[in-house]
């Protein structure tokens, strides 16, 4: 992902658009958010933690028709590696205190 996609995407997940495992209370339950994720084998999945996948996410104009304990269902996901991880939510992070800090300030 380059740094203009990693940016729209922080600039998304602030909005609320975008619903992730980080949502989540425990990553064992991605499988019912994502179900995708339901359908892998044990060599997938084991691909999945070599390749250090720490999140699972999609935008919610995706969502499907039903959803399990107050959460989204999807039939597509994307994947987090920590790397990426790594840069984007330092910049969600910027984003929410640079909204903060504007939603706080006075009107000239």
């Amino acid at each position: 992902m380059d740094d203009s996609e990693l940016r729209q995407l922080a600039v998304d997940i602030l909005d609320g658009r975008v619903f992730g495992t980080w949502s989540l209370d425990d990553f064992g339950e991605a499988a019912r958010c994502f179900l995708v994720l339901s359908l892998l084998d044990e060599e997938s999945r084991q691909n999945m933690v070599d390749d250090e996948i720490v999140h699972v996410y999609e935008y919610l104009d995706k969502d499907g028709p039903m959803a399990v304990n107050g959460n989204p269902q999807f039939f597509s996901a994307n994947l987090l590696d920590r790397e990426t991880a790594e840069r984007l939510f330092p910049l969600v992070k910027e984003l929410y205190e640079q909204r903060s800090e504007f939603l706080e300030g006075s009107p000239s």
